[in-house]
């Protein structure tokens, strides 16, 4: 049994600065309301930053791009993808980044990267991440508060290497546990643990097996010609010969269905058109 207040005291709350609780929150994230939710999240945003919205051009190149081409010009971030092999691959891509990118922000890698490359190098996660920083690295990409166990030393580890972008993810988690993943998230920013504007907490989508992909991307394909084959009929059915007739509807087969009959005539006369004979 819920209980929660109103919607419309909860909506006072939020307009008034008033935090929910953690259990409201838990009981929000579960009710299938999200419209509401939407509406308190946006009043919540309006309080904080007023009707101002802002986007970001992120210009993306794998680690290993040699970054020939101009960078656009609209572009404010350059983003590092893919898994550097070595440490020294790793600080290359970045000043590769820096040259190119000027101003602009430079981020890649994930807090896995950086752990596998302290690893393989016999150092430190912290010394590799001043290196990173020293080569013009300002943000690591993805920070999986799901993966890291406590996330204070990493961030503490973060803050002292000089990175003042702090981008929380949260990876495979199943969906019982990312509530709690983004109330821990909330609660350290709110003690000042190195989440400052401009950071984000970012929910992924778990990976869907190889095997349930294809099946998936072979649905939206067949939906696709279907679409396509309907749209065909209806155009034929409303387009004339030259001789002033409307034209007859051919059988579309469906890729991998049986086959089905449309009828333009009666999509004609649905559409307020009198076909002629």
């Amino acid at each position: 049994m819920s209980t929660l207040p109103s919607f419309d005291l909860l909506s006072e709350r939020v307009a008034a600065g008033d935090r929910l609780s953690d259990l409201e929150l838990t009981e929000l994230s579960s009710t299938p309301d999200i419209l509401r939710i939407g509406m308190l999240a946006d009043a919540a945003r309006r309080l904080r930053v007023g009707d101002r919205a802002t986007y970001l051009r992120v210009a993306s190149y794998a680690c290993d791009d040699r970054l020939s081409d101009p960078i656009p010009a609209a572009a404010r971030e350059i983003r590092i993808t893919g898994s550097p092999a070595t440490m020294q691959a790793a600080l290359a891509a970045v000043e590769r980044a820096k040259a190119a990118g000027g101003d602009r922000t430079i981020a890649g890698f994930s807090w896995g990267d950086v752990v596998r490359m302290a690893a393989s190098a016999g150092m430190l996660a912290t010394q590799v991440l001043s290196l990173l920083r020293s080569a013009g690295l300002d943000a690591l990409v993805d920070v999986p508060l799901d993966e890291v166990g406590d996330p204070v030393p990493v961030l503490e580890g973060l803050r002292d290497a000089g990175f003042d972008q702090v981008r929380l993810t949260i990876e495979r988690a199943p969906a019982s546990e990312r509530t709690a993943l983004l109330l821990r998230a909330g609660a350290l920013q709110e003690r000042g643990e190195d989440l400052r504007e401009g950071g984000a907490v970012t929910q992924r989508r778990p990976e869907r097996p190889a095997r349930q992909r294809r099946f998936r991307n072979r649905q939206g394909i067949q939906k696709l010609k279907r679409q396509a084959a309907r749209r065909a009929l209806e155009t034929r059915a409303t387009q004339p010969d030259a001789g002033g007739r409307l034209l007859e509807g051919e059988d579309v087969r469906r890729h991998g269905d049986a086959a089905e009959t449309q009828q333009p005539r009666q999509r004609a006369g649905a559409a307020g058109l009198s076909p002629r004979k």
